[in-house]
């Protein structure tokens, strides 16, 4: 199962939630709730799960690549920053 969503950083800059649709929030509430979840779900939900307790950041979204997605949606292009080759705020 891939999930969309959006990552807010904590003050120490580590994820420290995700926000995710609600639609997508009720199909994972009722594939646990009922027991339908497929393994390939569960599994993922384990992985997530295990990534935040191992601190895995590499798991995450970056908040200024979060930053330079949404940007580029609202907008259409994605500005670089030639210094450092990341996105501009």
């Amino acid at each position: 199962m891939h999930i969309v969503h959006q990552t807010v950083i904590g003050e120490n800059g580590h994820p420290a939630a995700a926000i995710i649709p609600w639609s997508v929030f009720l199909k994972i509430q009722s594939l646990l709730d009922d027991g339908e979840a497929t393994p390939e779900e569960l599994e993922a939900i384990r992985e997530a799960a295990a990534d935040r307790k191992a601190g895995n950041t590499d798991a995450f979204t970056v908040l200024e690549d979060l930053k330079a997605e949404l940007s580029y949606m609202h907008t259409g292009s994605l500005s670089i920053n030639p210094k450092t080759s990341r996105p501009l705020d």
